[in-house]
């Protein structure tokens, strides 16, 4: 349809798709659209109509968020991530987006839940939602991914979430998981490891074991990128 009469469905669609969100009829119309079997390149734009659906009506917000996470096509979730997680909306979260931000951290793809944690790091710089935040990121599957990884490191950063809000077993989940992951350079996480051990010393230091068997084993096997 929108191909038909030479509309662009790619990147550029997005600030024509903003403009019309500005009519209520459509914006019901698309959310309709968006939630059904929708073209992939249109699915992707209810990342425009996410954040003004939020100003609007935070309940409507959280219904339509939980929709997109849990919608069986890739492209609807990949772009209700990003209205949720990208832009200027978190910077003063509320309730719904910890609501929202918990399904999408659950979903089966792993481009998916990396914008989860990034939008969980952002909604857990405000001291009032720092808790629920990290029960999201915590309970994120990383699977071995290096970019979820990455994002879970910037999430207790120097700008990010202080580790001294994480639990013991926190701790113990994230570390488990970095354990498989190919890089984990000092260099690059030397700020999350020294923060976790002043809470937990016994699980870092389990940790660097595990990192250091891990490395023999995979360096055994011949698979090469792993480093400890």
């Amino acid at each position: 349809a929108a191909d038909d009469y030479r509309i662009q469905t790619n990147e550029s669609a997005y600030d024509f798709i903003e403009i019309l969100c500005h009519d209520s009829e459509f914006s019901l119309a698309f959310i309709d659209y968006v939630l059904g079997d929708p073209h992939p390149r249109l699915a992707f734009q209810i990342r425009a109509l996410i954040p003004k659906v939020r100003g609007a009506d935070p309940s409507e917000y959280e219904k339509v968020g939980i929709a997109c996470a849990k919608h069986p096509k890739f492209d609807v979730a990949w772009g209700g991530a990003h209205g949720v997680s990208i832009g200027l909306n978190l910077n003063s979260p509320i309730p719904e987006d910890i609501a929202v931000l918990r399904v999408f951290g659950l979903h089966p793809d792993p481009n998916v839940r990396r914008l989860a944690v990034h939008g969980a790091a952002r909604v857990g710089r405000c001291p009032k939602f720092a808790r629920s935040a990290i029960e999201i990121i915590a309970k994120v599957d990383i699977a071995g991914q290096q970019h979820i990884a990455d994002e879970v490191r910037e999430a207790f950063g120097p700008h990010g979430i202080p580790t001294t809000n994480l639990t013991h077993d926190e701790v113990e989940s994230i570390l488990n998981q970095l354990v498989s992951v190919d890089h984990v350079h000092d260099s690059e996480y030397g700020f999350l490891f020294r923060g976790i051990g002043e809470i937990a010393p016994d699980l870092l230091q389990r940790f660097f074991f595990r990192r250091l068997k891990r490395s023999a084993e995979v360096s055994d096997g011949e698979i090469f990128g792993y480093s400890h």
